[in-house]
């Protein structure tokens, strides 16, 4: 548990950090978001609205359990400014 909570915190210092500074997302000045999960990208969408581009990964009926990125996520997390996902191996191949 507490190596968990130790990972957890670094991910986080580590997305903090990474946002610090650099140029604004795209001429319009909205983030690139990308959620795995329909439930957070609705959190996203309910949260940030209209201030962000917001992309989500896994649609309704998808086991997120069994999620495994394909090229073209792995190009969507490319250019993403920011990713939200669960974590503690609910999306199998994110960690």
């Amino acid at each position: 548990m507490r190596k968990a909570v130790t990972l957890f915190l670094l991910l986080i210092s580590i997305a903090v950090l990474a946002a610090c500074g650099g140029e604004a997302a795209d001429a319009g000045g909205k983030l690139r978001v990308v959620s795995t999960t329909g439930q957070i990208h609705d959190a996203v969408l309910n949260i940030a609205g209209d201030r962000v581009t917001a992309t989500g990964l896994l649609g309704p009926g998808i086991d997120p359990h069994l999620y495994v990125a394909t090229e073209g996520d792995v190009s969507t997390f490319a250019e993403a400014d920011i990713i939200f996902y669960n974590g503690l191996f609910l999306e199998a191949q994110m960690e």
